[in-house]
């Protein structure tokens, strides 16, 4: 049988089921009355039934939205109503076919009960746990290079001496708040410039991963090259 044969199939049985739950439900949403004092059922099949209250909480529906004084609100309320008819007979006719003692069934039923308890059990410590805006501030810079999206672009300067000596002598100076065009004077073997803003894919792995972890105004230590030369890099700005 193939994919399309099955889903036609499928569309064959749920449109049976369909027309012999809809003149009921129909049935019960006019048939609704005006007394409150308890939740009347919108829908039934068989010995189950279902209120609006408990259809809104069971499928997450937007209570204002299925309001009864309204032709909108009614149409909508119905076709919830037929929603859960419909869910319920194909609940009840694959319990007639004992599908529930399947053996398939019965591990993913226990492989979803594992996953819903971690996750309720995370969910409540997470409610439980307040972080503020420092600390957030601080999981940013002690781990920026992991939070570096392709949109993410740095306002760069680059400095490459020959050796790790004079590469620590420019970062010092840099430190000291010297500015580019002032260190390269004073060198004849050294050459930099300011990239202006780059994105972390305009530039090699190594370099990318230095330059992006630095804070605005930050100054890297000399990084070693291919060539032997020694790159230093200072991050004037960034753009997030």
């Amino acid at each position: 049988m193939t994919f399309s044969t099955e889903k036609n199939v499928k569309r064959c049985v749920i449109r049976r089921f369909f027309l012999t739950v809809v003149p009921l439900i129909v049935l019960l949403l006019i048939g609704c009355g005006k007394n409150r004092d308890t939740e009347p059922p919108i829908a039934r099949v068989g010995d189950c039934s279902i209120s609006k209250e408990d259809l809104v909480a069971g499928y997450g529906l937007n209570a204002e939205l299925l309001d009864e004084s309204t032709e909108s609100g009614r149409i909508r309320l119905e076709e919830a109503a037929r929603r859960w008819a419909m869910d319920e007979i194909l609940i009840r006719e694959a319990i007639r076919r004992r599908m529930d003692q399947d053996s398939s069934f019965k591990a993913r039923l226990h492989n979803l009960r594992r996953s819903l308890l971690i996750d309720l059990l995370f969910e409540t410590a997470c409610s439980a746990v307040r972080v503020d805006s420092v600390e957030i501030l601080e999981e940013y810079d002690q781990n920026r290079e992991n939070y570096v999206t392709s949109q993410d672009q740095i306002d760069l300067i680059y400095i490459i001496a020959p050796d790790r000596n004079r590469a620590r002598e420019v970062q010092r100076q840099l430190l000291n708040g010297m500015a580019l065009e002032e260190i390269l004077p004073m060198y004849d073997q050294i050459s930099g410039e300011r990239l202006g803003w780059v994105a972390k894919e305009d530039l090699s792995p190594a370099i990318a991963n230095s330059a992006f972890s630095l804070v605005p105004g930050g100054i890297s230590s000399p990084v070693k090259l291919k060539s032997g030369e020694y790159l230093v890099l200072q991050c004037s700005q960034k753009r997030l």
